[in-house]
């Protein structure tokens, strides 16, 4: 329910409130607004990870990579998202230093995935220290969610260039957020804000 309410929700509220923005608008939407609802949403699905309930009610264990592959689905789509409004910044030069920002983010968040979700769990969740069996399954799930992750984030700078350069001659049905409907895309310049992504 939760997936299908970030699908279809999404578009309708954070795109077009960053669509309605100006520049330093839409750099505090892609910058802070959407990095947090995501964490949030992954705080939430990382702490219900390594543990299911089988078809007699029982809870039994289950691989953190297998159980967190529906995670994968949705937060490969918030990846994605980013990106392409990273591409709609309205320009180069904030475009770039929201790049670089963006680098800079996706490093503290991967490091310090721990100490965050043992605070989530301790205050939000209010629950008992970990055991050490406890404690072994969480670092399995981080492993599994930053090598997600990590997935999620080369495939988007890819895919989001290649949709923004493809769609451009049909900007009337999938308006990624070019600037009008004629100008054509530089291509050059999306090549050159790929490499940069890539080089994060």
């Amino acid at each position: 329910m939760l997936n299908m309410t970030v699908f279809l929700g999404y578009p309708f509220t954070v795109i077009n409130l960053f669509r309605s923005q100006e520049i330093p608008g839409r750099m505090f939407v892609v910058l802070v607004l959407h990095p947090l609802l995501m964490e949030y949403l992954m705080h939430g699905y990382r702490s219900r990870t390594g543990e299911t309930t089988n078809f007699l009610g029982d809870r039994v264990k289950v691989e953190p990579v297998r159980d967190l592959g529906g995670v994968f689905v949705v937060e490969s789509y918030l990846v994605l998202v980013r990106r392409i409004m990273l591409c709609n910044l309205g320009s180069f030069q904030a475009t770039t230093i929201a790049i670089i920002i963006t680098g800079i983010e996706e490093t503290l968040i991967r490091s310090t995935i721990e100490q965050r979700d043992i605070m989530y769990h301790k205050h939000y969740l209010e629950r008992p220290p970990s055991t050490p069996e406890e404690m072994a399954t969480l670092k399995e799930v981080w492993a599994a969610a930053i090598l997600h992750s990590m997935i999620a984030e080369t495939s988007a700078i890819f895919i989001s260039t290649l949709l923004f350069v493809l769609y451009a001659d049909h900007r009337m049905i999938f308006d990624l957020g070019y600037k009008d409907d004629f100008s054509p895309v530089d291509n050059s310049v999306m090549f050159l804000q790929m490499l940069l992504e890539v080089s994060e």
